[in-house]
């Protein structure tokens, strides 16, 4: 049990390194060399050193041959050339066309990483290097960042062409000592751009014991690829487990992921993904069940591909009684689309269904439409839309409720000189005995000229800013149901004018007024303006690298919007508003910033209702990046109390990065909740982070994620314990791996079921 627990965290650690490793390594190797030319392929060599000069620049040579452009040295070679330093017993080169041949130790430095092997070819032109025998020490600017330490590769001999590199007899590692704790073998490497890394003829190598190998080995290098397994662990739901992970591949871009699970509660678990590329058509299908005492599965199918004229896509998921998504359920959903290019525009047909089963309740859905945009020479564009949708649901009474409608939507619009034209028309049409039809929506039609000052005037109109729209058309009045014509006019203004130096004025008017053919009207009047004071002194550029000002900032605000008249249709209807917010913030020194905010409703005040609104609070101090104190105070006017009070903060302590979020709740007078985390406290080799989440109202804890790293120099042996108490799929789960340090973190240290962050609800510590 202890050789199969090591096997599979070794192999867990393999495979988050090498999906890491594939992209950013050889990137521009060509099998040109050493016989050809090479040709570049991308950024592939060290970054340069300014310092070192773009001048061919001699340091030492025990001869030297100089022909033109082409250059000859030989003996202990030292150069310096394009931001790079050359080493090497023989180097030929041409300055022209900038490519280098080192023989012998060749050694090609430039910042903070560098290529030596028994030979090298730089293309210093195009940015690219080949080798044999040889190995490349790579920095993390020179992988953009992707790893967090150097990254160290050896191979025989390396080629690549577009979208695919190869490198034979590879050892890959981020290990820095010259015999490495751990390193990655394969016969034959193959990076897949934006795909994955298939290593063939595997063997992962750790203090100095083969202890996994397989004769493929895939790694995906997308945004979330998954621990590669075997995997050990145990969850709630899952009882202890083995979860194992096995590749084949088919061609080039096609391989099939096969997984065999054993899980100690649901039984084994049995699958297969396969992910093919065929040009212009891909897609990936994948299924997998559980056999044992609570049996079932799910069935996926992505797939893209031309056909005839167009291009079709479908996607298409079963699952039944699924235990991650769907236990006791049955779940079907499939949508697929069909799209046209015709002329200028695009036409799509598509179809989709959804169905849930479970022992009570029963329901589906289904939906075809066509979708027609274009677009003329004039200017105009046209969109149309036309869909029908039904569904049915029963419940445990056995009774049918179904529904089904044709829903049409289309609009055009024309520009002209001074204003545009757009033509709507929408509507919904009842199919058949449906249920609980309405519909509040209709357009049958509706003209709308709009214009703006821009258009009228011209851009460089000092005017102020204008929006008008006149409209006609017939609407649906919602309470009688019936068709209603109406005639409507808008314009709005607004600007920005500026008092004094300290002081801005943006105002802003606007005027509604509609006729309907039921012999009502209405007319709106709304206005408003916001006064800003800046009584700033110099900028303060913060730790997180914001700048800021440093002193008052004040804003006074008023809003009034009221009706006259009787409008039937609902979209016109806007109540009323008068009121005025204000709130300042004030840098009082480099490091404190407090804050207020309220507003006061005269609408409020002549009902006999509490005019002033929620009061609300803010301070925050910042010592430097990892000390920090912010709280926010809330007090409730209506009720006359404090209903909220936030603290959070940040610091170090014993080394380690803590933080502390707590809410009270002063309506019941009782702490809703806190979230205490702390992150790398060390004890020798042993570095420990721990996260807890308490709920005042159960008095008891949502969550607890504990997690121990014993260093072993470029790798930690991890155990994790994460117990959600609360929630979706609550339960405990534990797992031990091993973690290489060059690798950015990530994994479900900090975060829900649903990978939220633990505490979010009110500043959250997680991850």
């Amino acid at each position: 049990m202890r050789s199969l627990a090591a096997a599979a965290l070794a192999a867990i650690c393999c495979a988050a390194t090498a999906q890491d490793v594939g992209v950013a390594v050889l990137t521009g190797i060509n099998k040109a060399f050493p016989g050809e030319q090479a040709v570049g392929l991308g950024q592939a060599l060290p970054p340069k050193d300014p310092e070192k000069g773009d001048q061919l620049i001699t340091d030492h040579a025990e001869s030297a041959e100089i022909n033109g452009t082409q250059v000859h040295f030989k003996g202990g070679v030292q150069l310096r050339f394009r931001g790079y330093t050359i080493e090497a017993e023989e180097v030929i080169g041409d300055t022209e066309t900038e490519i280098f041949e080192l023989k012998g130790k060749a050694v090609l430095e430039g910042k903070d990483s560098k290529v030596v092997g028994a030979g090298i070819r730089a293309d210093f032109k195009n940015g690219t290097y080949a080798f044999t025998d040889g190995a490349a020490q790579l920095s993390p600017e020179t992988l953009t960042g992707q790893l967090q330490e150097h990254l160290y590769i050896r191979g025989s001999e390396g080629a690549g062409r577009e979208g695919l590199l190869e490198i034979e007899d590879s050892r890959i590692t981020t290990c820095d000592l010259e015999d490495p704790h751990f390193a990655f073998l394969a016969r034959s490497s193959e990076v897949i751009f934006g795909d994955r890394v298939l290593l063939k003829g595997f063997k992962l190598r750790a203090w100095n014991k083969t202890i996994f190998s397989a004769p493929t080995f895939s790694v995906p290098l997308d945004d979330d690829p998954g621990r590669n397994l075997p995997e050990i662990g145990q969850s709630r739901d899952e009882g202890f487990y083995i979860k194992t992970k096995f590749t084949t591949q088919l061609a080039e871009k096609e391989l099939i992921d096969y997984k065999v699970d054993v899980m100690s509660r649901l039984g084994v678990g049995l699958g297969a993904e396969w992910e093919y590329d065929r040009g212009e058509t891909r897609g990936l299908a994948s299924a997998y069940g559980v056999i044992g005492p609570q049996t079932g599965g799910m069935l996926r199918l992505n797939h893209m591909q031309p056909l005839g004229p167009g291009r079709l896509s479908v996607n298409s998921q079963v699952q039944n009684s699924y235990y991650r998504s769907a236990p006791g359920s049955i779940l079907v959903n499939t949508r697929g689309t069909y799209t046209m290019p015709t002329g200028k525009g695009t036409t799509t047909l598509g179809f989709g269904r959804n169905s849930s089963s479970t022992e009570f309740f029963n329901s589906t859905s289904e939906n075809y439409s066509l979708n027609d945009n274009r677009r003329f020479n004039t200017g105009a564009n046209t969109r149309l839309n036309v869909s029908y949708n039904s569904t049915r649901s029963s419940g445990f009474s056995g009774n049918e409720v179904k529904s089904s409608r044709f829903d049409v939507r289309f609009s055009g619009t024309q520009p002209f000189r001074s204003f545009d034209a757009e033509l709507m028309y929408q509507r919904a049409i009842p199919v058949g005995d449906s249920q609980n039809f309405f519909s509040s929506s209709d357009r049958t039609p509706m003209l709308t000229l709009r214009t703006t000052t821009q258009k009228l005037f011209g851009s460089g109109s000092k005017l102020p800013n204008m929006r008008t729209e006149l409209a006609l058309g017939e609407l649906v009045n919602p309470a009688t149901k019936e068709t209603v014509s109406r005639i409507y006019f808008k314009t709005d203004m607004s600007r920005t004018e500026k008092l004094q130096e300290a002081v801005n004025f943006n105002w802003n008017a606007g005027f509604r007024q509609g006729m309907y053919s039921d012999d009502t009207a209405q007319y709106t009047l709304n206005y408003g303006g916001r006064f800003t004071w800046q009584l700033q002194g110099e900028q303060v550029i913060d730790f997180d690298r914001v700048r800021r000002p440093k002193g008052l900032t004040a804003n006074l605000s008023y809003r009034r919007m009221q009706s006259f008249g009787f409008t039937p249709l609902f979209i016109d209807r806007t109540g009323r508003s008068d009121s005025l917010l204000f709130d300042f913030r004030n840098q009082v020194q480099d490091h404190l910033e407090l804050s207020f905010g309220t507003g006061y409703d005269m609408v409020q005040a002549e009902r006999g209702l509490t005019p002033w609104q929620l009061l609300n609070f803010r301070a925050n101090w910042r010592w430097n990046k990892d000390t920090s104190v912010q709280t926010w105070l809330t007090y409730d006017s209506f009720s006359e109390s404090w209903s909220t009070l936030r603290f959070e903060s940040k610091f170090r302590m014993a080394g380690a990065r803590w933080a502390l979020n707590t809410r009270f709740d002063a309506r019941r007078s009782l702490w809703a909740g806190g979230t205490l985390g702390l992150r790398d406290l060390e004890f020798g080799k042993l570095n420990a982070s721990l996260l807890l989440d308490w709920s005042g109202y159960t008095n008891s804890l949502n969550a607890m994620h504990l997690q121990l790293a014993y260093d072993l120099h470029c790798m930690d042996a991890v155990l994790e314990i994460m117990d959600n108490r609360a929630g979706f799929r609550s339960g405990q789960q534990i797992g031990l791996f091993i973690r290489v340090k060059a690798l950015p973190g990530g994994g479900p240290y900090g975060q829900g079921r649903r990978g939220e962050m633990i505490g979010s609800g009110f500043g959250g510590f997680g991850g």
